[in-house]
Order: structure tokens, then C-alpha cells, then sequence
């Protein structure tokens, strides 16, 4: 519908998170790479975009949505078969898996760099305030991050108490409130 994506266009781009979609912020880039997952036709190009789109935000997985929804109605408007639900099976591993990499990675990464404990040359002043603070520093062993399943939600919750609804609390409703015309 030509006229309901123009209004969405428009919303899109008077929303008082605008901002952060036409500045030098890793939004811009997300924006753009989710846009294109989402009107890509081709499979492998669209599963690209999606991990990029995953790269600049740890959200952007959630774009695998897309694929996996014009999969489904490619499968359900087909003829039903064993080959058919077998291609149809390997397809959506294919899109999970490929769009799930930077993810992947980038938790190994977090695990070999904070969960292991090697000589570092850091400051002793720089430990103590550390120490005291309660952060994770790199090389030390960090014993809640290295228990936690994936490390970045256990950054984000101990420390900028984001997380999985998190956000839902009677004191974000002007937030809503202001959102209320790009979610319409």
C-alpha cells in the first residue's frame, strides 16, 4: 500500500528518535540494514544484511523475522511434500544460523577476553576503583559475567539495567507516549 508506506516514511522521520536515525550513531547504520533485509528478494543477500544489521545492534537478530515470514508463505502456498519441508527445514537453519554469526562471535569473543585470567598491566589505582565500582575489566576472571549464558545481557542489566522487559515500567509511559505516532 503506497499510501500507508508513505506515512510510515513520514512518522518515521518526525519521531522524536529521529535523531539518532540521521546522526553518526550505530542507528543509522541499523536502520539501513534492516530497511534492506527487509526489501530484499534473495535469501543470502537478505541473511547478509540481517547479521550487519546484527553487527551495529545486538537487536538486529530480530530481523530474522522477515526471511523466516517469506519462507513460511512460500511453504504454506506450496505443495506439501517430504523434499519440500526438507528444503524448506534447511532454508530457516540456513537464515538463523548465518544471521546469528555476529552474535555468535562476538560473544566467544567477550568469553575469551573477560572470563579468562591473564597477566595485564593495569594501573593498581585503575583495580582498586575497579574493585570498588564492581566493574569487569578485561583479563580478570569476571565472575558474573562468565556465569551469565550471554555476556552482553549481563552487561546490559548490571549495568545500564536494560533487559529482557526491563523497560516496561509505569515511569517510562511518557516514553510511550512520545513514540505513540511512529507505533501507530
Amino acid at each position: 500500500d503506497e499510501k500507508l508506506a508513505y506515512l510510515s516514511v513520514i512518522f518515521f522521520s518526525i519521531s522524536p528518535a529521529s535523531i539518532f536515525f540521521s546522526a553518526a550513531y550505530s542507528e543509522t547504520l541499523f536502520s539501513l540494514f534492516s530497511f534492506s533485509a527487509m526489501f530484499c528478494d534473495k535469501l543470502i543477500p537478505c541473511c547478509i544484511l540481517i547479521a550487519l544489521s546484527a553487527c551495529t545492534r545486538s537487536n538486529g537478530i530480530l530481523n530474522i523475522g522477515y526471511p523466516l515470514y517469506r519462507l513460511l508463505i512460500k511453504y504454506v502456498n506450496s505443495r506439501k511434500d517430504c523434499s519440500m519441508t526438507i528444503f524448506f527445514t534447511l532454508k530457516v537453519l540456513f537464515v538463523v544460523s548465518t544471521s546469528m554469526i555476529p552474535l555468535i562471535i562476538f560473544q566467544i569473543y567477550s568469553y575469551r577476553e573477560f572470563c579468562g585470567t591473564f597477566p595485564s598491566h593495569i594501573d593498581q589505582e585503575v583495580l582498586l576503583l575497579a574493585s570498588h565500582k564492581k566493574y569487569t575489566l578485561r583479563g580478570t576472571g569476571s565472575q558474573g559475567m562468565c556465569h551469565s549464558i550471554i555476556p552482553y545481557f549481563y552487561i546490559q542489566n548490571h549495568y545500564w539495567n536494560v533487559g529482557f522487559l526491563h523497560y516496561f515500567r509505569w515511569r517510562q509511559i511518557p516514553n510511550f507516549i512520545i513514540a505513540l505516532p511512529i507505533l501507530s
